[in-house]
């Protein structure tokens, strides 16, 4: 019986040791399936607060439960409105369950939309807006850079929460987005991409950046005046000395002192002179910054202090040619710090689909989502493509900025207008999505109502040719070329589709509809955008004679009816220049426009002068005086200046120009 026992206790015993001999193979191969899966993380969160990085070293399998916690306790909190709290602890999550990216998403979605309407002040709902971009862009997305939900949901709070009108604040979200865009790069309206993303982004790259470009200007400098690098090695050699005529122009001064420091390292020829300049162009650069008592990150943080260059610094590095170079290489690294934002991929973006204008939502809510349709599986994912297209679709209704108030105060005075570079990139995201998707009529039906109001559009903003191409795309199409809707005319397609607006009309939408035209057409041309100003003013009086059309047959006709159209030309202009409706420099804008518009038309001017504030309207002075008070925003150096400060005084107002200063450097 012992004997059985002990032959029972051994078989334990060696069972044991097997099971524990396969178990340690089995959970090597375990982990490597995981960590190739992204299942687990081992890396230790940067900065981490004291119990969390604990808890990260020694919590093991119980940091899931410890995450599981905080969640919950997160959602207390919000219950009894301690939503600072809230906001820790759902960094803390975020930190401990790095790929619990649905939780994630969740906290983010609760900051930007429930806790925010519960602030009435709308600086505290925009706070808390931020917040909810802030733990995606900058936290869950820094340790799931593959996940295309977390670029979704990103993605969904720009082209919603920040794009949309279905929150009260919706414009100041705008406004101060626009704003906190414009820090970094200036208030420019084609902002250059492509150099931006040629920009380097470590110091290293800088250096060695500025080391091409002396390269480059040393090259320039010995040919310009007929020498060769070899003679100039020579001469100096031997004397010294630069050959007599380099260097004697003021201008080449700054230049000099770098090819000096390289001849004097005794190069043998022209390559080694060439290197030896790369290497001396970092030393200069960190000359120049410790001449002002700055280094690289001192520099870093006075560029986003100042929101530029400081002036002298810009000065110096303008005399070799680096400023440029050294401002994209400071707004690129802000951006990608920052934003999360990679110029690169912009401009890849930009090549692609047209320019996009990153002072506006739409802009960021295509580069999420692109960025997530990369990541899912087989390229493929509707709600990213739906995303895209869509913010395509908004973009070119309403993605340009065209004006925003310098004062903060005047948050809702802000204008955009259409972006037609991306007409075309709209209707064919509608076609890719349509393509990868076939069994989804929501598409479909989304790409007709796009078509219809695009042909629209274009037709009122004499974009005529453009929207021709639509309209006989829509009649050849296999999906709507059978409605007999696209066989007309370009001017009697518009005119219907128009018309169907103004048909069931009562009389105070008719006179809303008709000053909303006039108004969008003297907001057009105040801001130089001549075209789109007819169109509206055009569109007007089509409104305006259809609907008294209609009801002429009406027994109630003269009660229904509109009253002259002078009439609401008269009440929108002295809406517009008689109140604070619209900013001064822009009223000052519009009576310019006006004055040249009735010396071109003898009419117009008869129907000026029957106005009451028609002395106002034509008064050169005034707008003399509006000049001298009235600012502009330099696009180079991004501040704001008068705008007699500013060369182009033929420029509209909201219109990016450079200043004086950076036109000289």
């Amino acid at each position: 019986m012992n004997t059985l026992k002990k032959r029972h206790v051994f078989g334990i015993f060696v069972g044991t040791i097997l099971c524990l001999t396969a178990l340690h193979f089995l959970q090597d191969r375990m982990e490597k399936i995981s960590r190739i899966a992204n299942l687990t993380t081992d890396e230790l969160t940067v900065d981490a607060p004291p119990l969390v990085a604990f808890v990260q070293v020694a919590g093991g399998a119980f940091r899931g439960v410890v995450a599981d916690l905080l969640f919950l306790r997160a959602q207390k909190m919000q219950e009894a409105e301690n939503y600072f709290e809230l906001v820790q602890l759902s960094s803390w999550v975020v930190k401990l369950q790095p790929r619990f990216t649905g939780a994630t998403a969740f906290l983010a979605w609760n900051m930007a939309y429930n806790i925010s309407v519960t602030q009435q002040g709308y600086a505290d709902r925009w706070r808390w807006v931020q917040r909810g971009i802030e733990l995606i862009r900058d936290e869950a997305l820094f340790y799931n850079p593959n996940d295309p939900l977390l670029y979704r949901e990103l993605g969904w709070f720009y082209q919603h929460k920040l794009g949309q009108n279905l929150d009260d604040a919706n414009r100041y979200y705008k406004y101060q987005m626009a704003n906190d865009f414009i820090a970094v790069l200036g208030n420019d309206r084609h902002y250059d991409w492509e150099a931006l993303g040629a920009a380097p982004f470590d110091e290293a790259g800088l250096h060695a950046a500025l080391g091409e470009i002396a390269v480059d200007s040393i090259t320039r400098l010995i040919d310009s005046h007929g020498l060769s690098m070899g003679q100039v090695i020579a001469t100096y050699t031997d004397t010294g000395q630069l050959p007599v005529r380099l260097g004697q122009a003021p201008k080449e001064a700054a230049l000099t002192v770098v090819l000096t420091r390289a001849l004097d390292t005794r190069p043998d020829g022209p390559k080694p002179l060439l290197a030896a300049a790369r290497d001396t162009a970092a030393e200069r650069f960190n000359e120049i910054l410790a001449s002002f008592k700055l280094n690289h990150p001192q520099l870093e943080l006075e560029f986003r202090k100042q929101k530029q260059l400081p002036e002298d610094i810009a000065l110096a590095l303008e005399e070799l040619g680096w400023r440029d170079k050294v401002r994209n290489h400071l707004q690129r690294r802000w951006l990608q710090k920052d934003l999360n934002l990679d110029p690169e991929y912009i401009a890849m973006l930009i090549r692609e689909y047209g320019y996009l204008d990153f002072r506006l939502p739409e802009a960021h809510a295509v580069y999420w989502a692109r960025k997530g349709l990369e990541h899912a599986d087989n390229n493929a994912s509707i709600d990213c493509e739906r995303m895209i297209f869509q913010s395509l679709n908004d973009a070119y209704f309403n993605g340009f900025l065209l004006h925003l108030s310098p004062d903060p105060k005047k948050w809702w005075v802000y204008y955009t207008t259409n972006n037609t570079a991306l007409v075309d990139s709209a209707r064919n995201a509608y076609l890719d999505a349509a393509e990868n998707h076939p069994d989804n009529r929501s598409v479909k039906s989304g790409f007709e109502n796009f078509m219809v109001d695009a042909i629209v559009t274009l037709y009122i903003g004499g974009q005529r040719k453009k929207a021709t191409e639509f309209l006989l795309w829509m009649r050849s199409s296999e999906w709507y070329g059978t409605s007999l809707r696209y066989h007309q005319t370009l001017e009697h397609f518009a005119f219907t589709e128009l018309q169907s607006d103004v048909d069931e009309a009562t009389q105070d939408q008719a006179e809303t509809i008709v000053q909303g035209f006039l108004t969008r057409s003297f907001t057009s041309l105040a801001l130089g955008q001549q075209n789109e100003a007819a169109g509206f003013a055009a569109h007007a009086g089509r409104v305006y004679e259809t609907y008294m059309q209609i009801i002429k047959k009406d027994r109630d006709n003269k009660r229904r009816g509109l009253r002259p159209f002078d009439y609401y030309r008269t009440r929108v202009l002295s809406y517009l220049l008689g109140t604070g409706s619209m900013e001064p420099e822009l009223q000052a804008w519009l009576r310019f426009e006006l004055k040249r518009w009735a010396a071109e038309d003898p009419e117009f001017k008869t129907y000026l002068s029957g106005l009451p504030l028609s002395e106002n309207l034509v008064s050169e002075q005034e707008l003399a005086d509006l000049r001298e008070t009235s600012t502009q925003v330099c696009t180079k150096c991004g501040r704001a200046m008068p705008i007699t400060a500013f060369e182009r005084l033929e420029g509209r107002a909201g219109r990016a120009r450079s200043c004086r200063i950076c036109e000289k450097h």
